[in-house]
């Protein structure tokens, strides 16, 4: 925890498919296998149901690649907020996602959600 109350966390990630998500590894134990995977999060829909649950905030890059991201966890009474720098260099940004977790997150591509979210990091 910094002096802002907050916590963070940064790595450098891969994604295949052009987007990253943090995810809530209890709501993905189903995830075990491709076919699993494909029958939770292959079509848009699927995300947005899960978004909408709070299992999972979409970071939409929209490219491959490997980034180096971070993620930052605040709360009511100090609630995360971008730096300076952070802030000269937003493209684009998007109200709040409701993110709920039994205590564990995971950012990482969206085609690496599974049960197996230590595999993740």
């Amino acid at each position: 925890m910094n002096a802002t109350g907050w916590v963070e966390s940064s790595a450098v990630i891969a994604t295949g498919a052009g987007m990253f998500g943090l995810w809530a590894p209890t709501s993905f134990r189903g995830i075990v296998a491709y076919d699993t995977w494909e029958s939770a999060l292959l079509e848009d829909a699927q995300i947005v149901g899960h978004i909408g649950a709070g299992a999972l905030v979409p970071v939409n890059i929209g490219s491959d690649g490997a980034f180096q991201v971070k993620a930052r966890i605040g709360s009511t009474t100090a609630p995360a907020q971008l730096d300076e720098r952070e802030t000269r260099y937003q493209l684009v940004f998007s109200e709040p996602y409701l993110f709920i977790s039994s205590g564990s997150a995971v950012i990482s591509g969206i085609e690496h959600v599974s049960a197996a979210a230590d595999s993740c990091r």
